[in-house]
């Protein structure tokens, strides 16, 4: 069985960070059984679990998807995928995120292994989640269980774990920058936000100046959520590099940045 698999950080409610990922499966290697009241049935198992560099298992987790569709339901997901959206609590360090598919209906399975890095949250200076991205293509996607603890209207669909899109979408990007401040002072943010290709071309860019304050009642620890939209039909086809960089103004400490490959296609 295909599927395909991402994940991003973001800080979490404890020390630990809370690991959004995206997860899709080919929906054309499940084995639907039509019912007697004309709907159609088949069964996903997840397993899910992370590996530290010691070979330490976390966050192991198993769950079962039933999954009951109504005919025009299940001619529009057999041609197309299924998404799972769920979340796991890890501590800062290193990992390979292990996920396992299992179809009941035939007994398909599938795997991948995914490397995963969680910076320390709670440590003094800037920080970056990871970045979820999405298009309106995943808004008609099958999607049994969505991220239930994205921040409203981050993102105007689930995230995917696709990284090829078309000239004819608008690829929409959530992330957070965390800014734990050992002053009381507010401080201000540069952030860039770039599209650049193979040969460094440059198909996208942005440039805003936030107040570290100004989203937070905690001066000392604020969270910036960070959303832009690009329209890719002036984006010639090709291999991108999807980035964002965050910089304190005024200041010299290093800077903190996200980036994840993009494919366009015509």
């Amino acid at each position: 069985m295909t599927l395909t698999v991402q994940a991003a950080p973001f800080k979490g409610a404890t020390k630990q960070a809370s690991v959004a990922v995206a997860i899709e499966v080919d929906a054309a290697r499940l084995n639907f059984s039509e019912q007697p009241n004309k709907t159609f049935a088949d069964s996903l198992e997840l397993s899910m679990f992370a590996l530290d560099q010691r070979g330490r298992l976390h966050g192991g987790a198993f769950t079962q998807f039933n999954l009951t569709l109504r005919p025009d339901t299940y001619q529009r997901v057999r041609g197309s995928i299924v998404r799972l959206n769920p979340r796991m609590t890890l501590p800062p360090g290193r990992y390979q995120l292990r996920v396992g598919v299992r179809e009941t209906g035939a007994s398909e399975m599938g795997s991948v292994f995914h490397d995963l890095v969680v910076p320390d949250y709670n440590a003094t200076g800037l920080a970056m989640s990871g970045l979820l991205i999405t298009d309106e293509a995943a808004r008609q996607q099958f999607s049994p269980h969505p991220d239930e603890q994205l921040p409203p209207g981050a993102l105007p669909a689930p995230a995917t774990s696709r990284r090829t899109f078309s000239q004819n979408d608008v690829v929409s990007m959530f992330t957070e920058i965390y800014d734990t401040n050992a002053s009381r002072d507010a401080r201000r943010i540069e952030v860039v936000t770039t599209l650049v290709g193979e040969g460094g071309e440059s198909a996208f860019s942005s440039r805003e100046s936030l107040s570290a304050g100004a989203t937070s009642k905690d001066v000392k620890s604020s969270r910036i959520p960070i959303t832009k939209q690009i329209a890719l039909k002036d984006v010639r086809p090709g291999r991108y590099v999807l980035r964002v960089e965050a910089r304190l103004l005024g200041n010299d400490a290093p800077r903190v940045s996200r980036e994840t490959p993009v494919t366009v296609i015509q």
